[in-house]
């Protein structure tokens, strides 16, 4: 299998393809979201506040509509694909080149409640202070963070009509290569069509009590009859991944993307399905 890195954009997020390239990127897996005009800000904090500059945009989650993001001056990443949303140390992000060919990066921010503001990092901005959306604290456990939801019209049909399956067919050696099996089902009655089929194998380490650290990705880029499946089409492939050398324990996840036009964006349209089978292992 050949190993390719894939880009962090969120979605919370991842989570989880933001570009299409063979050095392809990373995603934040996005939760699902039917609004899609625009997008949901949302925190795993109840009562957080989100703000857009100097602004207090409401208490989450916070649902920025077409007319809402307009009458805000900010561009819809769901109408111009050129850009997409990105997490950062400080907030949500609009990022990316406009339609005008310029770079734009619009930022939201957050704050926690008072009462539970001394758990998490704070930093000061010209309006006051905020609360950033991802750390680390002292002993490795991943801080909570805000999330950015959206989902396209084209993810929502691949995920209602298709299904993954992990199967393993050998993980005896320790360092490597193991071999899988991915099985990929269309249970509709229609065609799914698409660009750039891949499936990505991943590994997640688990850090302190809660948290995980994704590990690097394997990417495999599939043949093109994996782009157009037929109502009950089964498609199977065998893969090869080799574990992360850091010790650790892990989770073993697979996934297959599929997206809606050669942009590559995953606003104009990117599917995913994600395996329901895991495989725990232990690097020593």
């Amino acid at each position: 299998m050949k190993r390719t890195a894939i880009l962090f954009l969120c979605v919370l997020l991842g989570a989880g393809l933001a570009a299409c390239s063979k050095k392809s990127t990373t995603q934040k897996w996005p939760p699902y979201f039917k609004d899609l005009g625009g997008f949901t800000i949302d925190s795993e904090v109840p009562g957080s506040e989100v703000f857009f500059g100097g602004q207090k945009l409401g208490t989450v989650p916070v649902t920025l509509s077409s007319n809402d993001l307009m009458r805000l001056g900010i561009p819809n990443p769901r109408v111009d694909t050129n850009l997409y949303l990105t997490s950062d140390p400080k907030g949500v992000a609009v990022s990316g080149i406009n339609a005008q060919g310029k770079p734009e990066r619009i930022e939201f921010m957050y704050l926690v409640p008072e009462k539970v503001r001394s758990d998490y990092v704070s930093f000061d901005t010209q309006w006051g202070t905020r609360t950033k959306p991802w750390g680390w604290s002292a002993d490795h456990s991943f801080r909570k963070y805000v999330s950015a939801r959206f989902r396209s019209v084209f993810g929502e049909l691949v995920e209602n009509s298709l299904s993954l399956k992990m199967e393993v067919i050998d993980m005896s050696a320790t360092n490597g290569p193991w071999k899988l099996k991915a099985v990929l089902t269309n249970h509709s009655t229609q065609v799914i069509t698409g660009f750039k089929p891949a499936i990505q194998v991943s590994q997640s380490r688990k850090i302190g009590k809660n948290g995980w650290e994704s590990g690097t990705p394997d990417v495999v880029e599939l043949p093109k009859e994996w782009a157009s499946i037929n109502p009950g089409q089964s498609l199977e492939t065998n893969l090869q991944f080799s574990p992360d050398g850091i010790p650790g324990d892990y989770d073993l996840s697979m996934s297959f993307f599929l997206f809606k036009d050669k942009t590559c964006n995953t606003l104009s349209g990117w599917g995913y399905v994600l395996a329901p089978e895991r495989k725990s292992f232990t690097v020593k």
